[in-house]
């Protein structure tokens, strides 16, 4: 294509139900005519010149699904899949439209994890940041970027609903985060635990137990910590009941280590794979792989 131009086309999340989202890091760069006006549109980029108009969206999708036109390219990335699809098109020259398609290349360059965004939480292999309320999780070994949420800073909710996710710690590879959810007619509250290197899903759970209804679950989680092995230990608020002092548990993936009003919910530390936390007045102990039995408790 003579006095031609690349340009880059940003990439959005799952594309199931459309685009949305921020995009990723990795950008596509297609060739187009230096004449003629680039710009930004809805999750999308847009080519404009004279009567010829040409809509370029790009975003991931986690299957290999059918091509439903003949403008559409893929390419393979993460656990899934990069798409193309060009709109438009109809009032340019013939085969315009096809020939940009078939000139994109997936620029799989990533800047840093330390680039951008407020950290809150990090080590040499992971960073969790936030971007205008949202938290990103970056491995440091290839770069590799995804978005768990918005954070406690803003509310993923409306209507009188709220949710968010909170307290993003690290260790190893591996990065931990509740998600609560407190509705007009319901509540929610989880741990999470993914590998930040691809975004895989280690552990997903109910973070306290069902308050005589389902819909309802104890929540939320006020401590959090992992293992180097992706292994989480957190304290948890009981369900509420009117009038009475709130009762906290002490939780591990074994199930409930400790409970009880005497709780300090903000005292849970983690040393090898040993958790400590403050129960009225005094420090108690317990492997993070125990089960609830008395022995795996002991003051100090």
């Amino acid at each position: 294509m003579a006095d031609a131009r690349r340009v880059q086309v940003r990439i959005y999340h799952d594309g199931r139900f459309g685009p949305y989202g921020p995009p990723i890091q990795e950008r596509l760069r297609v060739t187009l005519p230096d004449t003629g006006k680039v710009s930004d549109g809805s999750f999308a980029r847009e080519y404009r010149s004279g009567r010829c108009k040409l809509v370029l969206e790009a975003y991931t999708y986690p299957d290999a699904k059918r091509k439903t036109a003949s403008l559409v390219r893929r390419f393979p990335y993460a656990n899934g899949y990069v798409y193309l699809r060009a709109r438009g098109g109809q009032r340019c020259a013939s085969g315009f439209a096809a020939r940009t398609v078939r000139s994109a290349r997936l620029d799989r360059s990533r800047l840093p994890c330390d680039a951008l965004g407020t950290t809150r939480a990090e080590n040499d292999q992971v960073r969790v940041y936030e971007v205008r309320t949202r938290l990103w999780v970056c491995a440091t070994a290839n770069r590799y970027r995804f978005d768990i949420g918005i954070s406690s800073a803003g509310n993923g909710c409306g209507g009188g609903d709220f949710c968010s996710e909170n307290l993003p710690t690290v260790a190893g590879p591996f990065v931990a985060y509740t998600s609560e959810y407190a509705g007009r007619r319901d509540s929610s509250s989880q741990v999470s635990v993914r590998d930040a290197r691809t975004g895989a899903e280690v552990h997903s759970l109910q973070s306290g137990r069902d308050c005589g209804d389902p819909r309802y679950q104890a929540g939320p989680v006020h401590s959090l910590v992992l293992t180097p092995e992706g292994t989480p230990a957190w304290i948890v608020a009981d369900c509420f009941v009117y009038q009475e002092p709130r009762v906290y548990e002490v939780r591990t993936l074994a199930g409930v280590v400790s409970s009880g009003a005497g709780i300090d919910p903000g005292s849970l530390t983690l040393a090898g794979d040993t958790i400590s936390w403050v129960q009225d007045g005094a420090v108690r102990q317990s492997r993070i792989d125990s089960p609830r039995i008395a022995r795996a408790m002991t003051s100090f």
